[in-house]
């Protein structure tokens, strides 16, 4: 992140660490330099944690953040390659429902709220509308699909590596025995997965019955592809 309080205030931040040790900006060497500067930040990042391992949270348009790279499509990015070339745990998390994703987004983007934690929800925000703009849906559905299947491209044959799918991790706001067992597959010490819980909920109002241009919607990707991620709004 690169807003002024995390450069200045946050110890794991990556840009941090760069004014704070490195004190130069590395965005634009070739990969082998990159690579060796990101195994000098990920032994500063092991030594804040105070624990054997660490989980670092990527997105998908996240990649190359780090290095300021302009990724070769071709290639995995050079973060992903120092992952797998160590022999890291990587957990692809997938969520299959496109429309319900790009939903969340444009929801928490109007209420200013991205998260909700158990007992903290107040529901002040939810007489907003939201108006699905067709053409920005599709596009946003067509490159996230592409996305999702390189990154699998990318991983496949990749033995550290396991697929989560979203919708079959949480079970009324429960972490899944799925989510654990495969969780437990990557990652060395699975003792403490039986007791993995979470702090927060998922969006506690039914954001498909917001859209006010339903119809529209429907309308609009009852002959596509993705028709199936809309059986949902069709219903309503």
């Amino acid at each position: 992140m690169t807003s002024e309080y995390h450069v200045t205030e946050i110890p794991s931040n990556y840009f941090y660490w760069m004014s704070k040790y490195r004190k130069k900006n590395i965005g634009f060497y070739r990969r082998g330099e990159v690579t060796r500067y990101i195994g000098e930040y990920f032994d500063y990042l092991s030594k804040l944690s105070g624990t054997d391992y660490f989980l670092v949270d990527i997105k998908y348009d996240q990649w190359s953040y780090v290095v300021g790279e302009s990724n070769n499509i071709f290639y995995p990015p050079v973060l992903l390659s120092y992952f797998i070339n160590r022999g890291y745990p990587i957990v692809h998390l997938i969520r299959d429902n496109l429309f319900e994703q790009y939903l969340s987004i444009k929801y928490a983007n109007a209420v200013g709220e991205s998260h909700y934690r158990k007992g903290e929800y107040s529901d002040s925000k939810t007489d907003i509308g939201l108006y699905v703009d067709v053409e920005e849906c599709n596009y946003f559905i067509g490159a996230l699909s592409k996305n999702v299947n390189l990154f699998k491209e990318f991983l496949k044959g990749y033995n550290q590596s396991v697929e989560l799918h979203y919708d079959e991790c949480f079970l009324n706001n429960c972490v899944t025995n799925y989510a654990k067992e495969k969780l437990s597959s990557v990652i060395p010490d699975s003792e403490w997965m039986t007791k993995v819980e979470t702090p927060l909920v998922k969006t506690p109002v039914d954001i498909m019955k917001k859209i006010s241009n339903s119809k529209e919607v429907v309308s609009y990707f009852s002959n596509s592809d993705y028709h199936w991620m809309f059986e949902n709004l069709s219903n309503i």
